[in-house]
């Protein structure tokens, strides 16, 4: 595995597919039973459609920054405990794809948008 195939599987099951889930969430939902999910539900529904979207970008910028936190972790580009530490990670049968993970991240999402 590539480093650009593990990075659109990460976009794709992190990003692409959680926002869908999300808005399938909140647009049908309708016996939610956990109070922030109730109450989150009831806001997202008095929104118009343009704030509706609004509200999914962000979503999706929490998403994004998220992941490109954690990948910046295994690049070693983030201090975990103030300490930086590079982490090799190693498809199977394959070699190390870590080290610039996170600038492949953002470059996908830039292309995406």
């Amino acid at each position: 595995m590539k480093s650009t195939d593990f990075i659109n599987g990460i976009y794709k099951e992190c990003i692409t597919n959680q926002i869908e889930l999300y808005e399938n969430l909140l647009e049908n939902t309708q016996n939610a039973t956990d109070p922030i999910w109730i109450e989150t539900i009831k806001i997202y529904k008095s929104l118009t459609n343009e704030e509706k979207i609004s509200i999914l970008k962000f979503f999706k910028i929490i998403e994004v920054n998220t992941v490109a936190s954690l990948l910046s972790i295994i690049d070693g580009d983030k201090a975990i405990y103030d300490d930086f530490i590079s982490f090799d990670l190693i498809p199977q049968n394959s070699e190390n794809i870590s080290g610039n993970l996170t600038n492949e991240f953002l470059q996908k999402d830039d292309m995406t948008d």
